[in-house]
């Protein structure tokens, strides 16, 4: 199954908004279902059953902070404004509460056989992905018109273990797991 990490992030009317306005935009986008929305900590790829019985038994026994709440504020693109590939929100992390988390789940993965990351962790939650160059200053008048927008607030009470299971209409997500903070 193709698995990664992560947290949940409920829709709010100004999420909502965005992802409307980019739908809107003309632009060839992916914009991503309301319900997928979501912080990313690892993605894992493909992993058999078993091993994710064994990584949510290891993160339950991890040492994560407990519960809290991030903002969910401003807007923008990897890997940058004239290359746009992914389109985003912001979570403020000024206490730096989801790096511990990311942290101990790149720890706690390790331990286990999975590689770490290149890059470092950026709170963030994807809202759209480009498909092509069409339309794209479209969608980045959307994006330059949300910047430094209050989208809400993440209440980060756990950490989902997810199942992505693709198809022509775009991926569904399941919980195959569930680590509580």
């Amino acid at each position: 199954m193709r698995v990664f990490l992560g947290t949940p992030m409920e829709a709010t009317p100004a999420l909502e908004g965005l992802l409307a306005d980019l739908e809107a935009s003309g632009a060839d986008l992916k914009v991503v279902p309301a319900e997928n929305l979501h912080v990313t900590y690892k993605f894992l790829g493909e992993t058999d059953a078993s091993q994710v019985a064994v990584l949510t038994e290891a993160l339950r026994e991890a040492a994560f902070p407990p519960a809290f709440d991030v903002e969910v504020h401003d807007v923008g693109v990897f890997p940058d404004w004239n290359n746009m590939r992914i389109l985003w929100v912001g979570v403020a992390d000024e206490e730096g509460m989801l790096a511990k988390v990311a942290r101990t789940i790149e720890e706690t993965t390790a331990q286990l056989g999975w590689s770490r990351e290149d890059r470092a962790f950026t709170a963030h939650a994807t809202v759209a992905r480009t498909r092509s160059s069409r339309g794209l200053e479209h969608a980045k008048r959307v994006m330059e018109g949300a910047r430094g927008k209050r989208f809400g607030t993440l209440r980060v009470d756990h950490v989902a273990v997810v199942q992505s299971i693709l198809s022509s209409e775009g991926a569904t997500y399941q919980d195959v797991g569930r680590i509580n903070l």
